[in-house]
């Protein structure tokens, strides 16, 4: 896919992700996603996408992704949605497309190693993360959760990535210093 000029994501040259406690997470709802998760997982179970019903994540709902796991080597991730937040920060939208389809070549390969480790522990993770260009910056705080089903391996991750300190909810537009 070539490089579309006018898109931020093309053109980010830093990556950082910093691993947090799920408390140090600044939206309530990504901790409570999180603990929701742990608390499943405590009863032996692996928690999946039904044990978390869309209507109880409204307050994130244009920042989820859903990504699917393509059992390959190396493993596949196609994103079965891509929230319309995230698809209006980073100008691209991922529904239907592989991480590889990812127009910056950093993020791609940074993702596809986070979603790799995420898949071979099986465990949550949280980030605060901080993308960057020559001309702007965007830090946003991310959850990944591991999801299958009783029984079955991890099928897909529950992703949220959002800002939650951003005037117009959890997630906006790329602009300078955010």
């Amino acid at each position: 896919m070539p490089l579309q000029p006018n898109n931020p994501i093309a053109s980010i040259s830093v990556y950082e992700a910093e691993a947090i406690e799920p408390r140090a997470l600044r939206l309530l709802r990504m901790r409570e996603l999180i603990e929701r998760w742990q608390a499943i997982a405590a009863t032996g179970r692996r928690p999946s996408y039904a044990d978390f019903k869309p209507e109880t994540m409204w307050d994130v709902v244009g920042t989820i992704m859903l990504v699917d796991i393509e059992p390959k080597t190396p493993p596949v991730f196609r994103y079965r949605l891509h929230g319309t937040i995230n698809t209006r920060i980073l100008g691209q939208d991922l529904t239907g497309k592989t991480v590889a389809d990812i127009d910056s070549p950093v993020l791609a390969r940074a993702i596809q190693e986070l979603f790799e480790s995420v898949l071979a522990e099986g465990l949550p993770q949280s980030h605060v993360v901080t993308i960057a260009n020559a001309a702007r910056a965007r830090r946003y705080d991310r959850i990944v959760l591991p999801l299958g089903g009783d029984g079955r391996p991890i099928e897909t991750l529950l992703v949220v990535a959002a800002n939650p300190d951003s005037p117009n909810g959890p997630g906006r537009a790329w602009t300078a210093g955010t």
